[in-house]
């Protein structure tokens, strides 16, 4: 069974029975233990799952006789194996799921803001602030990419969230 989970505008497909998520990137798994946002396309005959765009991409389930080995494939969004129904559950969204969710995407949005303002990417932050603080900064996302630690990440959005609010222009 699946479920899919809605945060941030963004739609998390969930494999209940897995544990997992569900991913169409092309490499040779559909699941991982990270939410992935994944787009859903109405379809005729249903709906497409995708989560990176490439037209070939599409969650597509694999008929018995050619692919007895791996019963999804990737595949176009027109091929009748990659047309999935939805249907209301009953089953209510186990809330540490959805909490899970939560977590890595607001985790992933802290990490990238980071990243550009060390990088310098963010039109935002380019000369806004000290050098001071963007080495701070840089310094708490290189200890938190060495070590993935939840004392390791506050630091680091700590570093952010002041660079932002106390940043000297």
């Amino acid at each position: 069974s699946w479920q899919i989970l809605s945060y941030k505008d963004c739609y998390y497909l969930y494999n209940i029975g897995a544990k997992k998520f569900a991913v169409t990137t092309g490499g040779p798994t559909f699941l991982t233990e990270n939410p992935t946002a994944i787009s859903i396309e109405p379809l005729t005959n249903g709906f497409a799952f995708n989560s990176d765009g490439d037209p070939y991409h599409y969650m597509c389930a694999s008929h018995a006789n050619h692919h007895a080995y791996a019963p999804v494939q990737y595949w176009t969004s027109d091929d009748v194996g990659s047309a999935w129904l939805i249907i209301e559950s009953p089953c209510e969204i186990d809330a540490e799921i959805y909490t899970k969710v939560k977590e890595y995407v607001d985790i992933q949005s802290v990490i990238v803001a980071a990243q550009a303002a060390v990088d310098g990417a963010s039109n935002t932050l380019v000369g806004a602030y000290t050098t001071a603080s963007v080495q701070t900064l840089s310094g708490k996302l290189d200890a938190y990419n060495t070590d993935k630690s939840e004392g390791n990440f506050n630091a680091l959005k700590q570093a952010y969230e002041a660079l932002l609010e106390n940043g000297e222009k």
